[in-house]
């Protein structure tokens, strides 16, 4: 093979030698002779030949004769001519003492075949040639390679996964030469060791566009000497082994490309420096918490050229940047003791300080020149010393007069609490601290922190901190301490002992204070100084969003609130929303990225409670009161390490929900009130899931009982009534139904007396109103006056519409997406207008009278004997749902009384019946029988959902009335005789497109070998979700009156052509048909008149005016 591209590389001229010798034995030389002839030792150019051949000889020369390899000897290769290649294969495990290329610009192949290697033997350190070797054996044995050259272009390559321990030793007895490598385990196993001349580099370049782990310890004998990464395109390096310096200053260059960094992972030590560069704009990032003392040098010939210190890294001694850039990724990068020496043609920017924090230094000298003492950065870090040299947000702080650079936090506590104010400072230690209040000295105050217990209103006032050293002192900002009188409320939260209790009251500021913890949190888009959950507290709380875009609190340290796995915890709020659309999030941790994804609390519409772990799994607890915007509600979510528990307004609600999925994933992002996480966000754009509204006494705990959660709700101060309208379900129903009207009323010691119109409703003083059955007299206006011994408030008006039962088809009228309507009154048409009408298919009848009109369809099979009557559409577009249509279907069934039969399909259009896919609707075919189920689902993943034959029989010999009601983006309702019996999700059923037939009867085979019959009657389908009341209109107009959801189109006029005859001087005007209006105009493309009272034949005088006629219809 060819040697792989070579980067063009400055080198000094040295000798590579890659010799494998004991040096206290004397090896026997072989020379490779192929014929022993002298010309060019019979290679050819290409030559492919076999070590294990009789290609050796004892002289050199080309004139000896030749045998076998000896064991042991030292291998010698002096043929060939320049420029030319060939390949030696090696198929056994070849002892040898070392190796050496001798003709300048010949290019050497090893390769092995099958277990070949070459096996050095102990003590061995090298081998040496002056062309390319490219050895893709197997390098093994316990002696080591030590590569020399000793001509212009000479260059090692080893390609194969070599496991010699002896080490690699560069420049053992000359200097080292151009190394390739591609694999992880190139080097073998042992150390590598740098042994060429002081300013030479040894350069090994990585190849094969991927990455490269070299996991040898490093060292080196010889001051000033150098490595150089060479890394090739797209394949960068990572070093984890130690690298032992002892005192001999090292170089260590990166000339890859961006594409290429390089990474020391493991520890450099000792007592020499190191000096880091590269040519080409590659990086070396030095992530071992390193400990070499005698500095660091950067070096990079380019701007991008850059030295990274991340953050699992670190430096020990002086820093020198001369050129290129250097990145540190946290606060201890470098040594306190470090100096940090600069020039000022660095480019701007050059030492990017990407930390949060302050660093401290002892000295920043710029050309030599010592900076002043105090705090240094970016023209935008707020340091008081800025450079251009820096970017980034963090400090450095050259040791001198005392910095603060963590100042006292404001914190609000109630009487009887505890509360603490610290400074972090850096500088010269050691510093004397000395507290004061309002400006005064605190007597015995001479800490970093000063803590105070059992507060009063008296302890209220600003804190600041004195700090002083041999170099200065300084004052840390005030910070400010609210002490708060508790009330019933609060008292009952502090004795539950939440990990935090933000009451969100603040006037201004962005700081949202923890009442009893130090997690405080920032105002981000909020409205502060909104009205509070009581009017009886004049305490405040926040709304959200104040503008477009999140609105939200953030509390950075997410540790109080992780919750991982199952654990016990407890969310409360209180929350007033402006609207209830839509999936609100009062607490969330939510991540964008696995496994760390965080929990979220809120509502998903105003009919549910949300809880969210691992940012996809959803436990909803549905309400039988929906909740309504306006009023405040108390919410909370409890975790048992069972279940999950819901309430609203201190009571649960529903039935507890089983921890889904393994409980929570974690947390790795801020806690946030009122939105998702940013980096959530970032991932999923369209779910912020913003809570829009007001939230009031937000605490976290580590669990509460349904009894403290009671207790919380209860201790708000009694006041009147909050009362919203009253929300009517169904607010429009037909007579003979039913509705219930629940009041939306928030307060204790509630009473309720309802109203229609002015007029109380004896005994109806219940918080729901139920009117059954509704009669025409029902309709009309409602309202609940609702008491406390506070006040009494009365709720606006809700409207009660009651309908009657249709008395005919064209009062129901349902024809807005109707796409078929088989009446079955003696023939299969359609009446929808779409003219998919029906062909029989063997021999159905009609039987009579129907559910609904004169007829209805009767089908059957008898599997015994072949036969199959039955009905076929087949394939119509109007009955191809795809992924996202909404349908209906709805039919009026009877099966022979008792009959317990499979699932010959009712209607279908998927072969085989249910459980597969398509669309099929068919009885119930598990044990017993008797009811109805139905698939809807793609072809390769059907979606069954079934209701059980314990309940919804429909095989008692009389009509019953199904209706399926398909909404793709929730869910199946299924309504029997009205009413709704069952509701599954149908989210994931995909595209149900078939190729199919639609069916009545059978599946679209015919040959369903089921035997079974039925009648059906007045079958129908919308390419919409018919709302409930739609579907009890249906049932009342068909069981009541027996008519059905829509009358025929009107028959559309067919034009016909006026005649006209004359008979006794007059003009006969003749039409056949009805329906038409005669009209005439004096001019043909004049304004036409109806002609009054004009019917065929109409008769005119012959001598009056010119006249036109016309029919219209």
């Amino acid at each position: 093979m060819k040697p792989p591209a070579q980067h063009r590389l400055k080198f000094l001229p040295a000798i590579l030698c890659l010799l494998a010798f004991n040096q206290s034995v004397k090896a026997v030389n072989q020379y490779f002779d192929v014929n022993g002839t002298s010309a060019g030792y019979g290679i050819a150019n290409g030559g492919t030949y076999s070590w294990d051949a009789s290609n050796w000889a004892t002289n050199s020369g080309g004139t000896s004769a030749v045998g076998p390899w000896v064991p042991g000897s030292f291998a010698r290769f002096p043929g060939g001519v320049s420029g030319n290649n060939y390949t030696v294969t090696v198929a056994n495990s070849e002892s040898m003492a070392g190796l050496f290329m001798s003709v300048t610009g010949v290019t050497l192949n090893i390769n092995a075949v099958g277990s070949g290697n070459l096996n050095v033997a102990a003590g061995a350190q090298g081998f040496l040639v002056n062309g390319p070797v490219i050895i893709n054996a197997p390098i093994v044995g316990t002696g080591g390679v030590g590569p020399e050259y000793n001509a212009s272009g000479a260059a090692v390559s080893l390609f194969a996964s070599n496991s010699y321990s002896g080490g690699t030793f560069f420049g053992f007895t000359g200097s080292a030469p151009l190394t390739w490598f591609n694999n992880n385990n190139s080097f073998g196993t042992g150390p590598m060791t740098l042994m060429n001349a002081t300013n030479t580099y040894w350069a090994i370049l990585s190849v094969g566009g991927a990455p490269i782990t070299l996991a040898n310890a490093f060292t080196n004998t010889v001051g000033g000497a150098g490595i150089n990464f060479a890394n090739g395109a797209n394949a960068p390096v990572t070093c984890t082994g130690n690298w032992g310096l002892a005192g001999n200053y090292t170089f260590i260059r990166n000339n890859g490309d961006s594409t290429a960094p390089l990474t020391l992972s493991g520890v450099i030590s000792g007592t020499a420096g190191v000096n880091f560069s590269g040519n080409n704009g590659g990086t070396i990032t030095l992530s071992g918490t390193n400990t070499y003392t005698g500095g660091t040098t950067v070096a990079f010939a380019t701007p991008a050229g850059t030295l990274v210190v991340p953050a699992n890294g670190a430096l020990a001694g002086n820093v020198t940047v001369s050129s290129g850039g250097l990145k540190l990724d946290k606060v201890g990068a470098l040594s306190s003791s470090a100096s940090l020496n600069l020039v000022s043609s660095l480019a701007s920017g050059a030492v990017n300080l990407n930390f949060s924090g302050t660093q401290v230094v002892s000295s920043i000298n710029i050309d030599s020149i010592s900076q002043a003492s105090g705090t240094w950065g970016s023209p935008s870090s707020g340091a008081q010393n800025t450079s251009s040299l820096f970017s980034g947000n963090g400090i450095l702080n050259i040791q001198g007069a005392p910095v603060v650079v963590q100042q006292p936090s404001s914190i609000t506590r109630f009487d009887g609490q505890s509360g603490s104010f610290a400074v972090v400072v850096s500088g010269a230690a050691p510093f004397t601290y000395q507290w004061k209040f309002n400006g005064n000295a605190i007597s015995g105050a001479t800490d970093s922190s000063y803590p105070i217990s059992n507060l009063t209103t008296n302890n209220a006032g600003s804190y600041s901190c004195g700090i002083t050293n041999a170099f200065g002192g300084t004052i840390s900002l005030g910070a400010t301490l609210a002490v708060q009188a508790t009330n019933n409320y609060s008292s009952a939260i502090l004795a539950d002992s939440p990990i935090s209790y933000w009451r969100l009251d603040e006037a201004s500021g962005t700081v949202a204070h923890d009442a009893v913890s130090t997690n405080s949190g920032t105002y981000v888009n909020v409205t502060l100084s909104q009205p509070g959950y009581t009017q009886l507290d004049p305490d405040t709380c926040i709304g959200l969003p104040a503008s477009a875009g999140q609105g939200f609190v953030q509390v950075t340290n997410s540790a109080p609130f992780a919750f991982p796995g199952v654990t016990t915890f407890a969310l409360e709020a209180w929350v007033n929303f402006t609207n209830v659309n839509g999936v609100q999030r009062i607490f969330s941790t939510f991540a964008g990225v696995a496994p760390s994804r965080g929990y979220a609390f809120g509502i998903s519409g105003g009919n549910v409670l949300r809880f969210t772990t691992s940012g996809v799994q959803d436990a909803d607890q549905s309400l039988a009161t929906a909740l309504v915007p306006g009023l405040w509600y108390h919410l909370v979510v409890t975790c048992d390490l069972f279940n999950y528990h819901f309430y609203v307004n201190g009571h649960e609600v529903g039935t507890p929900i089983t921890i889904i999925g393994g409980g929570n994933t974690g947390v790795n992002q801020p806690l946030q009130l009122g939105c998702n996480p940013a980096s959530y966000i970032a991932s999923f754009p369209t779910a912020a899931e913003q809570l829009n509204g007001r939230i009031d006494e937000a605490a976290i705990y580590n669990f509460l009982t349904a009894d403290q959660v009671l207790a919380h709700y209860n201790a708000k101060p009694i006041g009147p009534p909050g009362v919203g309208q009253p929300v009517a379900t169904p607010s429009t129903n037909y007579e003979s139904l039913s509705s219930v009207i629940q009041a939306v009323a928030d307060g204790q010691s509630l009473q309720y007396q309802w109203f229609k119109g002015t007029t109380a409703l004896s005994g109806q003083t219940s918080n729901t109103l139920t009117i059954s059955p509704l009669h025409l007299s029902d309709s009309g206006t409602y309202k609940v006056q609702v008491s406390n011994p506070m006040g009494t408030t009365n709720s606006p008006d809700v409207t009660l519409t009651v309908l009657p039962i249709p008395t005919s088809a064209t009062v129901l009228n349902l024809t807005n997406g109707l796409v078929l309507h088989l009446p079955f009154d003696g023939d299969y048409a359609d009446i929808s207008g779409h003219s998919n009408n029906g062909t029989n298919v063997g021999a159905t009848t009609f039987v009579s009278p129907g559910a609904i009109g004169a007829h209805g369809l009767h089908y059957s099979t008898d599997a015994d004997v072949g036969s199959t009557n039955y009905v076929t559409l087949g394939v119509r577009p109007d009955l191809q749902f795809g992924a996202n249509l909404d349908f209906t279907v709805a039919f009026w069934v009877r099966q022979p009384a008792g009959s317990t039969y499979t699932n010959l399909p009712f209607f279908t259009d998927a072969v085989g019946s249910t459980a597969q896919g398509g669309f099929a609707f068919a009885p119930y075919a598990g044990t017993g029988g008797g009811g109805w189920m139905y698939t809807i689902g793609t072809v390769t993943s059907p979606n069954l959902a079934t209701t059980f034959p314990d309940a919804n029989l429909i095989n008692d010999g009389n009509w019953h009335h199904l209706v399926h009601v398909a909404s793709r983006t929730a869910n199946c309702t299924t309504y029997l005789d009205g009413i709704q019996v069952d509701s599954q999700a149908i989210t994931i059923s995909g595209n149900i497109n078939t190729t199919n037939a639609a069916t009545i009867g059978q599946d679209p085979t015919g040959a369903y070998p089921v035997t079974a019959q039925a009648d059906l009657d007045d079958l129908g389908v919308w390419q919409r979700a018919l709302t409930p009341l739609e579907v009890s209109g249906i049932y009342l107009a068909g069981a009541t009156n027996s008519v059905s959801f829509a009358p025929p189109p009107p028959p559309q006029p067919v034009p016909v052509a006026l005649h006209v005859q004359q008979s006794a001087g007059q003009l006969q005007i003749t039409w056949t048909g009805t329906g038409g209006v005669l009209q005439a105009s004096g001019i043909v493309s004049g304004t036409y008149t109806n002609v009054p009272s004009a019917s065929s034949p109409y008769t005119i005088p012959a001598s009056g005016p010119q006249m036109f006629y016309r029919l219209k219809y």
